[in-house]
């Protein structure tokens, strides 16, 4: 991830690249699909409790598309996971990481 100061030294805003999203897309598709198989649960079952299209969980796990808002809350509630937790692993940054892993060996 950049910072994008658009060559003003005293203001900066948070620039996310596409290789940044694409990561990002992969990583919380990876962590949704390991909720998923944790639970012992299907595309279909997990499609159904959503009230969604058993594709929409498959372009989730691939990393196609991102889930808006609402629909992670659903995912992770659905997965009986924090939203914080897939967010967590999902996450490029290695601050993100190191919390997650903190956690794991907290319990």
């Amino acid at each position: 991830m950049t910072v994008n100061t658009g060559g003003h030294p005293k203001t900066s805003a948070f620039t996310v690249t596409k290789d940044d999203e694409k990561e990002l897309r992969r990583r919380l598709g990876g962590a949704l699909r390991t909720a998923r198989l944790a639970k012992q649960s299907t595309q279909n079952q997990l499609a159904e409790l959503l009230d969604t299209d058993p594709e929409t969980i498959s372009r989730f796990e691939r990393g196609a598309t991102l889930p808006s808002l609402v629909r992670l809350l659903g995912l992770a509630d659905a997965l009986s996971v924090t939203v914080g937790s897939l967010l967590g692993s999902a996450s490029p940054r290695a601050s993100d990481e190191w919390a997650e892993l903190e956690i794991l060996f907290a319990r």
